[in-house]
């Protein structure tokens, strides 16, 4: 039997608690939808004074969202019409900030990112676009303001309204994109592809360095002669010479010897720092399994109420929403081999076989 299609969601059916960003065609909310009391990010867009292209470009940014599903990319849940002027996106709320907000933070206390953090950050970005660059999708935006930071250090690429999905010829031609983090051959008007975005996340990953961009000029003319010029500040000497050198690698101005996402993932530091990151997580996971203490059973059982059991551990009822899970494809001859449902829960996989 087929399920009743939902209507179309309201603004009214979320509670706005608080704006935690504001551009210039709208806002960024953190609210919560009234029906499963759960936390969203709300983006408001104002379609009102847009051009046609730029109206395009917020409704690629939808299209972009609801297509992909990696956990280094923003999660979208919903997007709807509020009256006929102002669309609403819903994405999952990342309540770390964003990245730009980071650096500003630590440039005022005067301090800096350690190298194990800032290698954590950014691995997790160019898992990211690699996912992006295989859907054949260029961000094309790229910068720290787009780089959002989760409590458990876990970073989601947002902000696709500029995205571009590239066609059969291969080259983008339009230019767009912020300045300080625009590649040389998008300074030069030329064709690009997904080499404009490693060449974004060169600066980026600068940026956590040096806390600013790589290349700054008081005009764009200026910037634009020192981004096609490659010429850069070396970055503090607290830094690896492994971390230069990838910089390095990442801002050659010429895209033909930049390398793309997959050799910038393959190379040894890389390979190391992802070891190192492993580890880590092992570790911190077999903190968090220590055995409890002995309880204590007394001999006299009329005591038993007063033994010391470990807590609940129930799931939230509202955490235990199906999803769909993915089977993979069944081989001829074998089109009875799992008949039953199969239903995936965050803690549980339960799968009914019935053999022939």
């Amino acid at each position: 039997m087929q399920s009743q299609q939902q209507r179309p969601s309201r603004l009214s059916d979320f509670q706005v608690l608080r704006q935690v960003g504001k551009g210039s065609y709208g806002s960024v909310y953190q609210v919560e939808r009234k029906s499963d009391k759960k936390i969203y990010a709300l983006k408001k867009v104002k379609l009102r004074n847009m051009s046609q292209k730029e109206k395009e470009n917020s409704f690629n940014e939808i299209r972009c969202l609801a297509s992909m599903k990696h956990r280094n990319i923003l999660g979208y849940y919903d997007a709807f019409m509020d009256g006929d002027e102002n669309l609403c996106i819903i994405t999952e709320f990342v309540n770390g900030g964003d990245l730009e907000t980071r650096i500003k933070k630590l440039a005022q206390a005067k301090s800096f990112f350690s190298e194990n953090d800032i290698w954590n950050i950014f691995i997790q970005m160019c898992d990211g676009v690699k996912a992006l660059h295989s859907w054949n999708i260029i961000h094309r935006d790229l910068k720290c303001a787009n780089v959002f930071l989760d409590a458990d250090g876990t970073i989601r690429l947002g902000d696709f309204g500029v995205s571009k999905v590239l066609s059969k010829e291969k080259w983008a031609k339009t230019q767009i994109g912020t300045p300080y983090y625009v590649s040389p051959e998008m300074w030069k008007n030329r064709p690009y592809d997904m080499k404009s975005d490693i060449w974004s996340l060169g600066c980026i990953l600068y940026e956590m360095t040096a806390l600013h961009p790589p290349f700054r000029a008081n005009d764009v003319n200026s910037l634009a002669r020192k981004a096609m010029g490659g010429m850069y500040p070396q970055i503090p000497y607290r830094y690896s010479s492994d971390l230069a050198a990838t910089i390095k690698k990442l801002l050659d101005t010429n895209p033909s010897s930049r390398p793309n996402i997959d050799d910038v993932l393959g190379l040894p530091v890389i390979k190391k720092q992802r070891e190192r990151m492993a580890l880590e997580r092992t570790k911190e996971e077999s903190r968090k399994t220590e055995m409890l203490a002995t309880i204590v059973v007394p001999r006299d059982n009329r005591m038993a109420k007063k033994i010391e059991l470990p807590g609940p551990r129930y799931e939230d009822e509202n955490s235990m929403t199906p999803m769909k899970a993915e089977l993979p494809p069944v081989g001829p001859g074998r089109s009875n081999y799992c008949r039953h449902a199969v239903m995936y829960f965050p803690c549980i996989l339960k799968l009914e076989r019935s053999w022939q």
